[in-house]
């Protein structure tokens, strides 16, 4: 899957990046433990899914 990013180049989407953004706002809030990094890490995979489910072929970001 590609993303088109706002400066309008196509990249290859990387779930990471949603990970680890997800990750840095959950910091200012909790206290990261491995449960909720597990969490986290099942909502990422989740998303991915239903992006890839929706046939999107480009997503803006």
């Amino acid at each position: 899957m590609q993303v088109i990013k706002r400066n309008g180049e196509v990249a290859d989407f990387d779930p990471d990046k949603i990970y680890q953004a997800v990750l840095k706002a959950a910091q200012t809030v909790y206290v990261l433990t491995d449960d909720l990094r597990q969490n986290l890490a099942q909502v990422t995979k989740k998303v991915v899914l239903d992006l890839e489910e929706a046939k999107v072929e480009r997503a803006t970001i």
